[in-house]
C-alpha cells in the first residue's frame, strides 16, 4: 500500500493528500487513513471533538486511539451514569466526582460538561499525567479539575507499575511471576515507580467529606479491589461505584476473592453496563448475591463494567 502511494504523496502535501481522499471515505475511514499517515510524523495530535480540545499519544492504541476512531462509543454510557445519579439524587448531596485512573482525560473532561461537580482525577503513570494536565489547562478546566498522581492500593508508598507502551491506559501494578496474554503487553513496555495511597487517606489527605461525593467512576486495571477494600467511608456513605470488573487482572492482583467478598459486605445491588445502556434509569438493580456467579460467567480477557450501589442508594431512591 504505501508503494502504491509514494508517488502521489511526493507530489501532494500530506494535509492536501489526506483532505482529497477523506471525500471518498466514510468517517471512520478518514480517520484511520490520517492516524496512518501521520503516525510516523508526531508522537502527539491536538483535535477537537466534542467542543474540547484533545491532546493524544499517536501511540496509544487503547483508549485515545479510541477516542480518535469511535468518539462516540464512551459518550452512551457516561451519560447514562450521570442520567442515574442524577435520578438517584446523588448531585443534591454530592458536588464531587472522584475518578480512579483518570488516563489522559477522556471522562474527565467529558464529566465537566455532563455536571456542575468538581472532578477529582487520580492518575498514576507519567506519560498519561501529563497529558491529562495539558487537556485539563488547554480547555480552561484547572477550576473544575483537580489532579492527583497517584496509585490505589491497600498501603500508603511506593509500587512499580508495568506500562505498555502503546497502550497506557493498560497499565497495572506489576507482580512478578504471571503470565500476560494480552497483546499490549507482548510490545515493548517500561516500569516505572508510583506513588501509591489508599482511598480513605487519599480523601483525608484532601479534606474530602465522603458524604460530598456524587459517585466514584473507576478504571483502575486491576485494583478495583483496593479501591473498594480501601474506600469503606464512602460505601457507608451511600456512594455509588462505577468499576471495571476484569477477573483476569484481578486475578494477577490476587485480589478476585477478596474482592467478591467486599462487595457483598458493602453494596446491596449492582447494574451490568448492557443493562444500563439499554434501559437508563429505567434498569432494575440486580440483588448483589447474584454478583459472584456475574463475574464467573467472564471467561478469559472478558471484562464488564458494573454500577455497584451501597444500601443507602437504595434506600434513598
Amino acid at each position: 500500500m504505501i508503494s502504491c502511494l509514494e508517488p502521489l504523496c511526493t507530489r501532494f502535501s500530506l494535509a492536501r493528500w489526506i483532505e482529497w481522499q477523506a471525500r471518498y471515505l466514510t468517517e471512520y475511514g478518514a480517520r484511520r487513513l490520517a492516524w496512518f499517515f501521520m503516525q510516523p510524523f508526531a508522537d502527539q495530535v491536538t483535535f477537537r471533538r466534542h467542543e474540547l480540545f484533545w491532546t493524544i499519544s499517536l501511540r496509544d492504541i487503547s483508549v485515545a486511539s479510541e477516542l480518535w476512531f469511535f468518539p462516540q462509543r464512551e459518550e452512551y454510557t457516561l451519560e447514562r451514569v450521570v442520567e442515574w445519579a442524577a435520578a438517584h439524587g446523588r448531585f443534591e448531596r454530592g458536588q464531587t466526582i472522584l475518578e480512579l485512573g483518570a488516563n489522559f482525560g477522556s471522562t474527565t473532561l467529558r464529566l465537566t460538561q455532563l455536571t456542575a461537580c468538581h472532578i477529582l482525577a487520580v492518575e498514576p503513570v507519567p506519560r498519561t499525567l501529563a497529558l491529562l494536565k495539558q487537556n485539563v489547562a488547554q480547555n480552561q478546566l484547572t477550576t473544575r479539575v483537580t489532579m492527583v498522581e497517584r496509585a490505589v492500593s491497600e498501603t500508603d508508598g511506593q509500587l512499580e507499575m508495568l506500562v505498555p507502551l502503546n497502550a497506557y491506559g493498560g497499565a497495572e501494578i506489576f507482580v512478578g511471576g504471571v503470565t500476560r496474554p494480552e497483546a499490549i503487553f507482548q510490545g515493548a513496555c517500561e516500569t516505572v515507580t508510583v506513588q501509591t495511597v489508599r482511598v480513605d487517606t487519599l480523601l483525608r489527605e484532601l479534606d474530602v467529606d465522603p458524604t460530598t461525593i456524587a459517585f466514584v467512576w473507576c478504571d483502575a486495571q486491576g485494583s478495583e479491589g483496593a479501591v473498594i477494600a480501601t474506600g469503606e467511608m464512602l460505601w457507608r456513605a451511600g456512594v455509588p461505584l462505577w468499576a471495571e470488573i476484569a477477573p483476569l487482572l484481578l486475578t494477577r492482583q490476587r485480589a478476585l476473592e477478596r474482592l467478591l467478598d467486599d462487595v457483598t459486605r458493602y453494596f446491596e445491588t449492582y447494574i451490568p453496563r448492557p443493562q444500563l445502556d439499554a434501559q437508563g434509569i429505567g434498569a432494575l438493580p440486580r440483588s448483589i448475591n447474584s454478583f459472584s456467579e456475574f463475574v464467573a460467567q467472564l471467561q478469559g480477557e472478558a471484562q464488564m463494567d458494573v454500577l455497584l450501589i451501597p444500601p443507602s442508594s437504595n434506600a434513598s431512591s
